[in-house]
């Protein structure tokens, strides 16, 4: 009887713990909803939308692509995630999500010094 009793505490315990790690994971989850994020990526020299830029939330596999316009669709993690911006010939952009729904981002071209024997040669690529 006694035996009966200590396990029926065990498991009354077992399972307040479990309920309460379930309530945890179940408010962790909420709270970190995927959120959907559009937006525009255009030319610092022209203006003009970028086609193929790459979009990635940093730290993961998520990412994807600017379309022919220059704008892309992403489903984040939640507020803290952030975005990069990446395509060659400009310089690489991070952007904090927090709560914005539409990120319209302006890359900078990127210019490396070459020497030549008459001066130095600016490229963008």
């Amino acid at each position: 009887m006694r035996c009966n009793l200590l396990l029926t505490k065990m498991a009354n315990r077992v399972f307040a713990t479990l309920a309460l790690a379930m309530v945890f994971t179940l408010s962790v989850m909420a709270i970190q909803q995927p959120t959907s994020i559009t937006g525009k990526v255009t030319s610092s020299a022209d203006g003009l939308g970028l086609p193929g830029v790459t979009v990635l939330v940093k730290g993961t596999t998520m990412g994807t692509v600017s379309d022919l316009n220059g704008t892309f669709h992403i489903e984040v993690p939640g507020s803290n995630s952030i975005l990069v911006f990446s395509f060659i010939g400009f310089e690489t952009q991070e952007v904090n999500v927090g709560n914005q729904r539409v990120i319209n981002v302006v890359l900078l071209l990127h210019f490396v010094n070459f020497r030549n024997g008459r001066g130095i040669l600016f490229f963008a690529f």
